[in-house]
């Protein structure tokens, strides 16, 4: 690899790991507000909450919401912050390599450093590539299971006839609204459920743009693994062969 090829590279490698990082604080923020706003009133995570009806034998006659499992909800929140402690690693490598002529002329007179950086790295963006996959899964699928929850909720409400509409128009009025809608309302009943002192969150705009950059980030993740994996295959590294001893990175 020439000097000039690999500064090229490095700049490359450090603006594909910014990006990641911008996702990862997109995703683990969203998260975390929903999750906090949430959290105490339905007893968990809003994804893959569900209302269900009151108990025959219960006095009550309210439909209750309940969370899923707090662990949910962390795990969008955390694995990100994972994410972008690993991507900082690979960023400060990079500058290193970047900025530091002297240690690049001494590292690339020994032979097996870029097999051993390389495949760690490759490593290392295949495990993030899975957990981004599995976060934007989560996210995608837990949003879609409560919003079908709330819109079921409100196809089996009995609706009187309005204004010459009758039942069926209305329910399939209601069929027809987007999942912003129903968070909105499920917002609202909050607020006016004596939680003012609260304020008001756009549930299911912060839930979105967690999906949308949970999948960018993927998406990024994804192209590093594969960048990396180009690199790998350009300078001929052999990826199966185990690693030798990392010693041998810092031997004299």
């Amino acid at each position: 690899m020439t000097e000039d090829l690999s500064s090229t590279i490095h700049r490359l490698f450090i603006v594909l790991y910014a990006l990641a990082i911008a996702m990862s604080i997109f995703v683990s923020v969203s998260s975390a507000i929903v999750t906090d706003y949430w959290r105490e009133d339905i007893g968990g995570c809003i994804l893959y909450a569900n209302l269900q009806a009151p108990k025959r034998n219960s006095n009550g006659s309210e439909w209750t919401m309940h969370g899923s499992d707090i662990s949910v909800c962390n795990y969008v929140t955390f694995v990100p912050v994972f994410l972008i402690f690993i991507a900082l690693v690979c960023i400060v490598f990079h500058l290193r390599s970047l900025f530091c002529q002297r240690c690049w002329r001494a590292e690339e007179g020994k032979s097996d450093f870029w097999d051993i950086i390389l495949r760690v790295i490759i490593a290392l963006s295949g495990i993030m590539t899975f957990l981004a996959l599995v976060l934007a899964c989560i996210v995608t699928h837990g949003h879609d299971i409560t919003c079908y929850g709330l819109r079921n909720y409100v196809n089996e409400q009995g609706m009187s006839p309005w204004m010459g509409i009758s039942e069926a128009q209305i329910h399939d009025l209601f069929s027809r609204l987007d999942c912003g809608f129903f968070y909105s309302a499920l917002d609202f009943g909050l607020q006016i459920g004596g939680n003012q002192d609260k304020g008001v969150i756009d549930s299911n705009a912060a839930l979105e743009v967690a999906l949308t950059t949970g999948w960018f980030q993927f998406f990024f993740w994804l192209g590093i693994t594969l960048a990396n994996t180009w690199l790998a295959h350009r300078l001929k590294v052999d990826l199966i062969k185990p690693l030798p001893d990392f010693s041998a990175m810092f031997a004299k």
